[in-house]
């Protein structure tokens, strides 16, 4: 039997009707859980259609970058609605952040739906010749976006901007890119600068920042762990002299806490890039 379907944004019907009742089940849940940024958003008759939890596919370089948390700050929700796609940069729980982006049907050049097995990885190509690939974890949803979304891209209007612009979630105005507050309402994001100096200065500071609390103790004690051990080392090589081994722990332990720098901020930059709003 079908759960609850109470939710606040207008979908859709004949999208709905098309759905199986898990399926519908499964929408109501995701579309109640972004709704509060959503309904906001939605201009006047644009529907729902539907959603998916979504992942950027990973290549090589990002997991030797990146390490285990390469696909932390590659998740999103996907929704799509009558005129638009709407990108929700989401936690690593595709639970929402309080960031919203979207891009226009018209300012696409076309939309692809691929995979071997299921059809479940669309790739953007926008009129611009920029290009966003996602895996959608809803496999259903993709024959979906096949059927109904290039029909749209085909009549839509293009923008100037003829790329993904992210929104204010506080007055759903265009943020400037580069820009860190909302020129509309004064609302402040996380900036790059900031999220550059606590990663820096601060043992986890760049993910308690971005408010990924978990990441920022495991980073913490991580830091010093390493920091600890180079102490240990210098008090060694100060205590009997500089030999091949004492080079060796000191370049070994320099490098492994350049890495884990290099990691946090990359981390925190990539998500201070999702504009989020800085409470």
């Amino acid at each position: 039997m079908p759960t609850d379907n109470t939710v606040d944004v207008p979908q859709h019907r004949d999208a709905l009707a098309a759905l199986t009742d898990f399926q519908r089940d499964r929408q109501f849940r995701l579309i109640r859980k972004f709704s509060e940024l959503l309904r906001p958003a939605l201009r006047a008759g644009e529907e729902v259609l539907f959603g998916s939890p979504a992942s950027r596919p990973l290549s090589l370089v990002d997991i030797y970058y990146q390490g285990m948390l390469a696909g932390h700050y590659g998740r999103y929700v996907l929704m799509f609605t009558t005129e638009r796609l709407f990108v929700f940069p989401t936690r690593g729980d595709f639970f929402p952040r309080a960031s919203i982006s979207f891009i226009e049907y018209g300012d696409l050049d076309r939309i692809e739906v691929s995979g071997f097995i299921s059809k479940n990885k669309i790739t953007l190509r926008t009129r611009r010749g920029m290009r966003e690939r996602f895996k959608l974890h809803y496999e259903d949803i993709g024959p979906r976006v096949a059927a109904e979304i290039p029909d749209r891209v085909r009549v839509g209007r293009p923008t100037e901007r003829g790329e993904r612009a992210f929104l204010c979630p506080k007055c759903h105005s265009i943020i400037g890119r580069e820009s860190f507050e909302c020129s509309r309402c004064g609302t402040r994001f996380k900036s790059r600068a900031e999220a550059l100096r606590r990663s820096m200065l601060i043992p986890g500071g760049g993910y308690f920042y971005t408010g990924e609390y978990f990441y920022g103790i495991a980073d913490a004690i991580v830091e010093a762990t390493l920091l600890l051990y180079m102490l240990i080392v210098i008090v060694d090589v100060a205590a009997n002299g500089l030999d091949a081994k004492g080079v060796a722990a000191l370049v070994g332990g320099t490098i492994l806490i350049a890495f884990e720098k290099a990691m946090s901020v990359r981390h925190a930059l990539a998500a201070v890039e999702t504009y989020m709003v800085d409470e």
